[in-house]
């Protein structure tokens, strides 16, 4: 061939690494030609890496390793068959509780909705109506959002209160302080306090403040006389000593003699039949409740309920 033809041979671009760190190996067996002794088979030449150079083969290794792995995991999947992968793909417990609770907490909010929205829309589009005679015409009246259908013959009557009401203890007073003037109950033939201590109406074992009270009640609109223990005329003293001598319980007709033979208590344990006592001694009287004092008060009043007036007081408990 002409020298012509011959394609000029480029060196490839040397690169210069350190002699120690350059190591060659041959693989094969020595053997002899005409040149002289030679080794037969191939040269390696090893160049070791950067650091770079290392870290990225070494990351570029762990991912082939892990497409290896994808790779054996696919393969025995799709040899286990379908029962297997229905059992890899099957929810777990939790999964499981958390879906029951959703659909629970649905259908009860979905319940409430159907309990509480739809009546009111199902009455909001109906009508109300007041039917008279058969054949008759129908007047329809529409207020907020609803309708309402009246028959032309329904007589339109008005309602009024009757004359029936509850009765309060003030009410009550008045009425027996009116029935007792009417009457004009000056004198009196019954038990006296004497009588009842020996045969008394009520028992005071164990002792009923609140009948007690009640019975203090009856006696209302009685006018004050001073020295008075019938229900003709009562004085303060003799009020207390003649109801509380009807459940067999003695005390004196005095005041001071009242206040003793009692217990005194606090006004948060007072109770309606206990006694309010004016630290003076010159005056007592049936505690009413709610501040209040039901007395035989001076000459020309009567027996009636009232508030305790701003004078210094106790409360005194006759009996256990």
């Amino acid at each position: 061939m002409p020298a012509a033809d011959v394609p000029a041979v480029v060196a490839a671009p040397a690169i210069d690494f350190p002699a120690a760190l350059v190591t060659e190996k041959f693989v094969g067996s020595p053997s002899s030609s005409a040149f002289g002794p030679s080794v037969a088979g191939r040269r390696q030449t090893f160049v070791p890496a950067t650091p770079g150079e290392t870290h990225r083969l070494a990351h570029s290794g762990d991912a082939a390793a892990a497409r290896r792995r994808a790779l054996a995991s696919t393969r025995a999947l799709r040899s286990s068959g379908p029962a297997s992968r229905a059992a890899t793909s099957a929810p777990r417990p939790a999964r499981l509780g958390a879906v029951v609770r959703r659909v629970t907490i649905v259908t009860v909010v979905a319940g409430i909705l159907a309990t509480s929205v739809l009546p009111v829309l199902e009455h909001s589009q109906g009508a109300a109506y007041a039917a008279g005679n058969t054949g008759a015409e129908f007047t329809t009246t529409s207020t907020s959002g609803q309708r309402v259908n009246v028959s032309s013959d329904i007589t339109n009557a008005e309602a009024g209160r009757d004359a029936y009401g509850a009765t309060s203890v003030l009410d009550y007073e008045q009425q027996v302080i009116a029935n007792r003037k009417a009457q004009a109950n000056t004198t009196y033939t019954g038990p006296t306090a004497a009588d009842y201590l020996a045969n008394p109406l009520y028992s005071h074992t164990p002792l009923d403040r609140a009948a007690v009270f009640q019975t203090a009640l009856q006696y209302l609109g009685t006018p004050y006389v001073h020295g008075g223990a019938d229900p003709s005329a009562f004085d303060c003293s003799g009020f207390i000593m003649f109801v509380y001598a009807q459940y067999g319980i003695s005390l004196p007709h005095y005041v001071p003699s009242q206040d003793a033979l009692g217990t005194t208590i606090p006004e948060s344990e007072a109770v309606p039949g206990d006694l309010v006592v004016f630290n003076t001694d010159d005056h007592d009287g049936f505690y009413a409740g709610n501040g209040m004092i039901m007395d035989a008060p001076k000459p020309g009043g009567v027996i009636t309920v009232r508030p305790i007036w701003s004078a210094p007081h106790h409360f005194v408990r006759i009996g256990s």
